[in-house]
């Protein structure tokens, strides 16, 4: 089971991959994170691309 801490440092790991990329490993690790448990609370993450 991933942390909190693994999920979202997950992002700072995958910041040189497309976006697409980093929202299917967000998606993996955060339903790890999860697991079998209901979701009680809204999440929301919002990524910046500065170019």
């Amino acid at each position: 089971m991933a942390t909190a801490q693994s999920t979202f440092s997950s992002l700072n790991e995958s910041q040189d991959q497309d976006m697409q990329n980093q929202l299917a490993s967000f998606e993996k690790e955060f339903n790890s994170w999860k697991g079998d448990r209901e979701q009680i609370d809204d999440v929301c993450v919002m990524g910046v691309r500065i170019t």
